[in-house]
């Protein structure tokens, strides 16, 4: 009777304080400031639910743990959800969650994040400078570099832009070239995390999302790894079309500030124009320029192109090889050659200009040339045939009719069956050897497979899947950037990142999804 009467004071105390808390790490956060928001289920049994306005947050990551205390014969049970959040956009947001009685939580969320607020941290982005408007064509240099007082152990990308609205050249260098600098006196590692090269490929008003970074680091004076999350600035963009006022009926679309150095030059009877053409902007769309004359057969060529990132902007050069060979002797003309593009500077079109030149032509023979050549052509082909002609009478006509015997050298024959035998067996041990690399390939996979099929919890599935799709397509999925595996198979990282999730919460599969999955990966492996 006793231990009834204690067990039932127990009950009541535990649902006597029953409640939903919601708690973040700060109520007012810039763009790309990241915080922590839990949702704890203090005495109350765990339910699904839904957290409103939790929309207008990137979810960075996901965990639970849980608690029980006793104080005072008063009985604890904590069940806590953690999320790191980074927030999408400017403006007040309300917190709640749906059909159950929590608090409330108003998260304000601010532009404000200078290059100075940035300094006084130990870990921080710097973005390149960026204009407010480019025009349609103009390449845009975007850099995002990680500043650390600390030692950077490891670092991943989160989530970064997908640049729809551009042609992207990615000019990162490889492992992100650190170098060490000093900030206000204190030693710091800088790191080349993104270096684009854009082009818009519209125009309009677009924004640039922020690039967000797991970091493993290290203060220079500890020894203790710690995880944090680092994300850059939005950046705004206007992109103003072209004008059409005074646009030139054969414009390319090049854009930029440019200079021209040309020359002429005569060889035998050709003229060869050598033409280099350099400076800020963009060339891409220049290939062949517009020359039209009856007296020459024109033929262009791109002989070298380069393209380098000084200062914030694009240089290129460009290097041309036109060879005008003349159809006439002769004085002959070739005409002033406009180039036309748009200056970004004076904010108009304009030409580069290659002056007219005049030749003197001699010694372009007549066409008979042309012609005994052809025909000596004709004859070589015709060596080897015998042509009989049967003359057959007819009533009023005499019927001509050729007939082609073609030699025939028993030798050649011999070796042209050999090389014919000889291919087909190259060939045919080439396959042999393909089969048999992809049946071993099979047999590896079927065993992973079951092993599969056999795991026990959410770590061994996690495991196994990794190691199934290192087999089929060599992938090391942990050492892969999640954009690259989305450009290389989108259902592989829809199953990773489910994996993923259930690891990082430490949930098991259930049969239901554990079937299924093992479904839709034995879809990708086939």
């Amino acid at each position: 009777m006793l231990k009834k009467l204690i067990l039932i004071f127990f009950l009541i105390q535990y649902i006597s304080f029953a409640e939903i808390i919601l708690d973040v790490s700060d109520t007012t956060v810039s763009l790309n400031q990241t915080f922590n928001l839990s949702v704890i289920f203090k005495n109350e049994k765990q339910k699904k639910f839904k957290i409103n306005g939790i929309e207008n947050f990137k979810i960075l990551t996901t965990s639970t743990q849980s608690n029980t205390s006793i104080i005072n014969t008063k009985v604890t049970k904590e069940i806590v959800y953690n999320y790191k959040l980074l927030p999408i956009k400017e403006g007040e947001f309300k917190l709640f969650i749906k059909n159950l009685k929590s608090n409330e939580i108003f998260i304000k969320v601010t532009t404000t994040s200078t290059s100075n607020i940035n300094q006084k941290k130990d870990i921080f982005f710097k973005t390149n400078d960026l204009k407010k408007t480019y025009y349609y064509g103009e390449k845009i240099v975007f850099e995002n570099h990680l500043i650390s007082k600390k030692n950077i152990n490891g670092l991943n990308i989160v989530s970064q832009d997908d640049f729809t609205n551009f042609s992207k050249k990615d000019m990162t260098p490889k492992n992100y070239d650190g170098k060490y600098i000093r900030i206000e006196g204190e030693k710091a590692i800088d790191l080349t995390i993104q270096k684009y090269i854009l082009t818009p490929i519209q125009s309009g008003k677009f924004e640039i999302n922020p690039t967000v970074l797991e970091v493993t680091t290290t203060s220079f004076d500890s020894f203790f790894d710690k995880n944090e999350y680092i994300s850059s600035e939005k950046k705004s963009i206007n992109i103003l079309p072209l004008p059409e006022k005074n646009k030139p009926q054969n414009f390319s679309g090049i854009v930029g500030d440019f200079k021209v150095d040309y020359k002429y030059e005569k060889q035998n009877n050709n003229i060869v124009l050598k033409l280099k053409i350099r400076g800020e902007g963009n060339l891409d769309y220049l290939e062949n320029l517009n020359i039209n004359s009856n007296d020459f057969n024109i033929f262009q060529s791109v002989k070298n192109s380069n393209e380098i990132v000084m200062n914030n902007k694009v240089f290129v050069e460009k290097e041309f090889e036109i060879i005008f060979i003349p159809n006439k002797n002769g004085k002959v003309k070739i005409s002033e050659i406009k180039i036309p593009y748009f200056n970004i500077n004076k904010k108009d079109y304009e030409n580069l200009i290659i002056n007219k030149q005049i030749f003197n032509i001699s010694g372009v023979k007549e066409e008979k040339k042309q012609e005994i050549i052809k025909n000596k052509e004709n004859k070589e082909n015709k060596e080897n045939k015998i042509t009989e002609d049967i003359q057959k009478e007819n009533t009023n006509n005499i019927v001509y009719k050729e007939v082609e015997i073609k030699q025939i050298n028993k030798q050649d024959d011999f070796k042209l069956y050999f090389y014919i035998l000889l291919i087909v067996n190259i060939f045919y041990l080439l396959i042999k050897i393909v089969v048999i690399i992809s049946n071993k390939k099979n047999r590896k996979n079927k065993i992973k497979l079951k092993n599969l099929k056999n795991s026990k919890n959410i770590k061994e599935f996690y495991n196994n899947y990794i190691a199934i799709i290192k087999n089929k397509y060599n992938i090391n999925l942990k050492n892969t950037r999640k954009s690259e595996l989305k450009k290389i198979n989108q259902e592989i990282l829809e199953i990773f990142e489910i994996l993923e999730e259930k690891l990082v919460k430490n949930k098991d599969l259930n049969k239901t999804e554990k079937i299924n999955l093992i479904k839709e990966i034995k879809k990708i492996c086939k």
